[in-house]
């Protein structure tokens, strides 16, 4: 293993800094034989955790082994289109809200943790009809269409496990001079 090698962990020992089991992540340094710093991303970029870990913690990943990179919706495309229209300057960053729904608060907090963990500002709480919870996860995002994708697939994925639903993102339309 090297510097710039996708990994997935195998430990349980970095649950908690929000890099369980089967995360990805890349080797950033080689410390000592046998002992690598380990950065897990969230699609957008932003550190999720990082550490030391044991080889014997860790799994080369072929990076072709993972599958497609997840493609931009016909839906979020026209949305970033509709922004590109109104000025607004998608090489800058934007502050983004998820909305993701799901038929308990229970359930709801389960997603909330899940998200506090991979860094989000999160906040739940009843839709206005009071059927079901709302969990609200924002972060700041540069609007590129491989950033929106990731981090939509990985939303879409997180509500679908727990029998929730994906509702989106919105992003408060900024104007930008144009260059």
């Amino acid at each position: 293993m090297k510097p710039y090698d996708m990994v997935r962990i195998v430990s349980d020992r970095f649950r908690d800094e929000g890099a369980p089991p089967g995360a990805i992540g890349f080797i950033v340094e080689k410390w000592e034989e046998g002992v690598f710093e380990v950065e897990v991303s969230r699609p957008d970029g932003a550190t999720i955790a990082l550490f030391s870990a044991r080889e014997n913690e860790l799994e080369l990943v072929d990076p072709d082994s993972l599958g497609q990179t997840p493609e931009l919706s016909a839906a979020d495309q026209s949305a970033l289109e509709t922004l590109r229209q109104y000025g607004t300057n998608l090489r800058e960053p934007h502050s983004i809200d998820h909305h993701l729904l799901f038929p308990t608060q229970a359930v709801a907090e389960k997603a909330r943790s899940v998200l506090l963990k991979a860094k989000y500002n999160v906040r739940i709480h009843p839709t206005s009809q009071g059927d079901r919870w709302l969990v609200l996860a924002s972060h700041t995002l540069i609007l590129a269409p491989g950033a929106v994708a990731g981090t939509v697939s990985e939303m879409e994925r997180l509500a679908a496990s727990l029998g929730g639903k994906y509702d989106g993102w919105r992003v408060q339309v900024r104007r930008w001079p144009q260059e």
